[in-house]
């Protein structure tokens, strides 16, 4: 709990101040440890982002401190600019904006659409710039995090236990691509079960192995995708079919549209097709 001390009282970020005839007296409270230091100029962030946070100090100094203490907080804040290696210039630019108050924003007409980016100086923000002309508003999200750099701590979890797209060759590298909702693992000895007994009416490897005596490669499953939703899990599936012309499906699973047939030897591709077909999924209910 604060407590007064020589006239002062700190409270949230705001400093009181008793003064001789009584009166009180407000201006942003600095903690001893504060070290100055917010998003450099230096910092791949989008623009708006650093001039948001900057308008932000800005506009405390301005609705918090009073008369007395404004021109103080000003010096300082441009002081705190220019250690963040900004200018002096682009300080007071940020002072002029925040005493024009909150600003309207353009709305639009009819539905919006909204994208997220990373943020790429000099790319995607000129992508931003195009698109809002289009009624298509831009967020953006960093390349890299202090999340990403950290190690990951917890133990390794075998991706045969989860959930996903699996392949499985012949002797002859002729593949069998499937998606199962539950363990990957449990289902490759599901194919096993299936080719011990025979079954080829219910199973396509068990059929594809008693008709061309083709070893079926169990031990070489691979995982290709480790996901959980359903539909990813469809559409990923048709996209590795697709990438292996000659494969053991039965083609009764998801089919591409011939539009989107590209070179899917590229992962790029791949999160292309299935980045638009979410987002046109989502912006017209078709899943």
């Amino acid at each position: 709990m604060d407590v007064e001390f020589d006239g002062f009282l700190p409270f949230l970020n705001v400093l009181l101040c008793k003064l001789d005839d009584g009166s009180l007296s407000h201006c942003i409270f600095h903690k001893k440890t504060h070290t100055d230091q917010y998003l450099r100029v230096s910092s791949h962030h989008f623009p708006a982002q650093k001039f948001g946070f900057f308008n932000t100090l800005a506009t405390w100094a301005l609705r918090i401190s009073d008369v007395n203490h404004l021109g103080y907080e000003k010096s300082h804040l441009l002081k705190v600019f220019e250690k963040n290696g900004y200018s002096k210039h682009q300080g007071l630019k940020y002072f002029q904006r925040a005493c024009k108050g909150h600003r309207i924003k353009k709305t639009f007409d009819g539905k919006v659409s909204l994208v997220k980016l990373p943020f790429i100086h000099g790319t995607t923000d000129k992508i931003a710039h195009i698109l809002k002309k289009h009624k298509v508003l831009a967020t953006f999200n960093p390349l890299s995090t202090i999340k990403i750099s950290l190690r990951f701590f917890k133990d390794p979890v075998d991706p045969r236990d989860m959930k996903g797209v699996y392949s499985i060759t012949c002797s002859y590298g002729i593949p069998y691509i499937g998606e199962i909702d539950h363990s990957i693992k449990l289902r490759i000895q599901e194919h096993v079960t299936d080719i011990r007994q025979k079954r080829s009416c219910t199973s396509t490897i068990s059929k594809h192995a008693e008709k061309t005596m083709h070893h079926v490669c169990i031990e070489d499953s691979q995982v290709t995708t480790r996901i959980n939703h359903l539909h990813h899990k469809k559409l990923r599936e048709a996209i590795e079919i697709e990438k292996h012309a000659t494969n053991l499906n039965r083609y009764d699973g998801w089919k591409l549209s011939k539009n989107w047939v590209l070179d899917f030897s590229s992962d790029i591709y791949i999160y292309i097709y299935i980045y638009t077909h979410i987002y046109m999924s989502l912006s017209y209910g078709w899943l």
